[in-house]
C-alpha cells in the first residue's frame, strides 16, 4: 500500500486524494459542481464587500479540487477532467488572493504568504495568466517591492494597453518609487546637514584644536547615520531574501 504523504497547504493527503479522484467519496462531477457553487457564493460575497466570508467560500471550494500531486499522477485523469479542475480551481485561487489583498491593504500586517503561494500555484500551470501576474504585481507592491511590481506591470501594459487596471496600478507603483527615492534622499541630506552643523559648532566653541578633535566625532556620526539607514532598509532586504529564486519575474 502506498504510504500517506503530507499534503501541501490546502491540499488533500495522498490517500484522501486517490479516494476522491476514483469516486469513492462521491462522483467527480459532484465535486466540480460543489466547487463551482462555492465559487459563485464567494463571488456574491466578494461583490458585497464581505471579504472574510468570501474567502471562506473560496477556500471551501479549493478543498474540493486541490489534490495531492502524486495522486494526480497515479490516477491519470483524462484531459477533460483536468481542464474541468483547472477551470474552477484557478478562479478560486485568484479570488482568494483578491480577498486577502482587500482585507490586508497595508504592508504593516506582514507578508501574505498564503496568497503568494496561491499565485505561484496558478503561474506554475499557466505562466502567462494575466490575472495571476497582475495579482503578483499587487503583492510585490504591497510588500514594498516596487521595482519587481513595476517590471510586471510594464509588461502587462505592453501586452494590453487598453486595460485601465494595469495602467492605474503602474501609475501608483511609479509614484511610490519616486516617493521612496525622495524620502531616502531627504534622509541622507538631512543627516549630513546635521553633521555639518554640529561639526561647525564644535569648531567655533573650541577653536582649531576642537576642529582636530571633532574629526573622529564626525566619522562616528557618519557611522551612526549609516547604521540608521541600514536599520531602515533591513526589513526590505529580508523580504527580498525570503523569495525563492524561481519565484521572481
Amino acid at each position: 500500500m502506498e504510504p500517506l504523504v503530507p499534503a501541501g497547504p490546502g491540499e488533500m493527503g495522498l490517500g484522501e486524494s486517490i479516494s476522491h479522484l476514483m469516486g469513492r467519496e462521491g462522483s467527480f462531477d459532484e465535486k466540480i459542481d460543489a466547487a463551482r457553487f462555492h465559487k459563485e457564493k464567494g463571488n456574491a460575497l466578494l461583490n458585497s464587500g464581505d471579504y472574510e466570508d468570501a474567502l471562506r467560500m473560496y477556500e471551501a471550494g479549493l478543498k474540493l479540487v486541490t489534490f495531492h500531486e502524486r495522486a494526480m499522477a497515479m490516477v491519470k485523469l483524462p484531459p477533460a477532467d483536468l481542464e474541468a479542475i483547472a477551470a474552477v480551481r484557478v478562479p478560486l485561487l485568484l479570488n482568494a488572493v483578491l480577498c486577502e489583498l482587500r482585507m490586508n491593504p497595508e504592508e504593516g500586517n506582514g507578508r501574505l504568504e498564503t496568497a503568494e503561494e496561491r499565485i505561484a500555484d496558478v503561474l506554475k500551470a499557466q505562466p502567462q495568466n494575466t490575472k495571476a501576474l497582475f495579482r503578483r504585481a499587487q503583492l510585490h507592491g504591497r510588500a514594498g517591492e516596487y521595482e519587481e511590481a513595476k517590471v510586471i506591470l510594464e509588461r502587462l501594459c505592453r501586452q494590453d494597453p487598453s486595460e485601465r487596471a494595469f495602467r492605474a496600478e503602474l501609475k501608483d507603483v511609479v509614484s511610490r518609487v519616486k516617493a521612496a527615492q525622495s524620502a531616502q534622499k531627504a534622509f541622507w541630506s538631512g543627516a549630513l546637514d546635521r553633521l555639518d552643523v554640529e561639526n561647525r559648532a564644535n569648531d567655533v566653541e573650541g577653536g582649531l584644536g576642537a576642529a582636530v578633535v571633532s574629526e573622529p566625532a564626525l566619522i562616528a556620526r557618519l557611522v551612526a547615520a549609516l547604521r540608521a539607514c541600514v536599520l531602515r532598509l533591513w526589513p526590505a532586504l529580508l523580504r527580498r531574501r525570503r523569495h525563492e529564486p524561481g519565484d521572481r519575474e
